[in-house]
């Protein structure tokens, strides 16, 4: 059994022209699962004494950031700020 899962949406969101918001948001998912098992009294399993096998993977990714932008300018004067989060 074998699950993948991958998600990776972008948002750019101008809010107001001195004002901006952007998202990345990354989320991965793997699952995977085998069993296995051979007779000893088969002609693959004899020379072996038989066979058991199993394996077992699990994998989960998170990522994500936020970025507020704040680009403006008074007479003279000009302001620029960041605000993140991941």
């Amino acid at each position: 059994m074998r699950y993948r899962t991958e998600y990776k949406p972008f948002r750019w969101l101008p809010i107001k022209p001195w004002l901006t918001f952007s998202s990345v948001n990354n989320f991965t998912w793997d699952d995977y699962a085998s069993n296995s098992y051979t007779d000893p009294r088969s002609n693959g399993g004899a020379g072996v004494n038989g066979r058991i096998s199993e394996y077992d993977q699990k994998t989960t990714r998170r990522y994500t950031n936020q970025i507020l932008r704040f680009n403006n300018s008074f007479g003279v004067h000009s302001i620029n700020a960041l605000a993140a989060y991941e």
